[in-house]
């Protein structure tokens, strides 16, 4: 996975502080209950996204995916493919040691967890892949997808983070938050309209920045 560093840890459990910490460049993390760290962050402004010609061509690849939002934690009707896949995809995509299968399970299943939804993608009867969100007051954490790895050439990993994004612009949220960027692995998260990035200077402070091609000559 690409470089991660982060500048601040803190453990906010308090729900109606959530949002205005993910304003302020902290995202949660699954270390734990409430536990955030501060990072370079990129998020879509969904008020300002509109769908690009690559987008576009992505969905078509990608049309008959179908999108459902599972509440976490999955109890009774926890589905063992889940962790089976997430731990395959991981480990395929970056070495061992990554997400371990009891980690996804956890993540998934228990209480222990700050991690709300599970996106569910799937082909008429076939599951194709998940990914662990937080959802809150018209914002949400696209945190850890996976997806079935033979289909890796058919732009899944791609179609679903689309889909999930002209869906939530569809349903009124206002920011689709992608994590940290650090490294040129995380540059294909830049092409859609709307992003900007948590920045940092000694003259301005802390602030989110439109401008993507300082942030391209950063990950290069």
């Amino acid at each position: 996975m690409s470089k991660y560093i982060f500048e601040e840890e803190i453990i906010e459990k308090d729900p109606s502080k959530i949002t205005y910490l993910y304003d302020s460049g902290f995202i949660l993390t699954r270390k734990g209950v409430g536990v955030m760290q501060k990072i370079r962050s990129l998020r879509i402004d969904l008020r300002k996204f509109e769908l690009s010609s690559e987008n576009r061509r992505i969905l078509r690849k990608n049309e008959s995916l179908n999108l459902e939002i599972l509440k976490l934690p999955l109890k009774d009707n926890y589905d063992w493919r889940i962790h089976a896949m997430g731990y395959r995809f991981y480990k395929e995509k970056f070495g061992d040691n990554v997400m371990s299968a009891n980690r996804i399970k956890s993540i998934v299943k228990e209480e222990d967890s700050s991690f709300n939804s599970i996106l569910k993608f799937s082909n008429k009867d076939n599951i194709l892949g998940y990914t662990i969100c937080f959802i809150l007051d018209g914002i949400i954490h696209y945190a850890y997808p996976f997806y079935d790895t033979s289909y890796i050439s058919k732009s899944l990993g791609i179609g679903m983070m689309t889909k999930s994004i002209e869906y939530f612009k569809n349903k009124g949220f206002n920011f689709f938050y992608l994590g940290s960027v650090y490294s040129k692995e995380s540059v294909y998260k830049l092409q859609f309209k709307g992003c900007e990035w948590f920045d940092k200077d000694n003259l301005s402070g802390s602030f989110w920045n439109e401008d993507l091609n300082i942030l391209k000559k950063m990950l290069s």
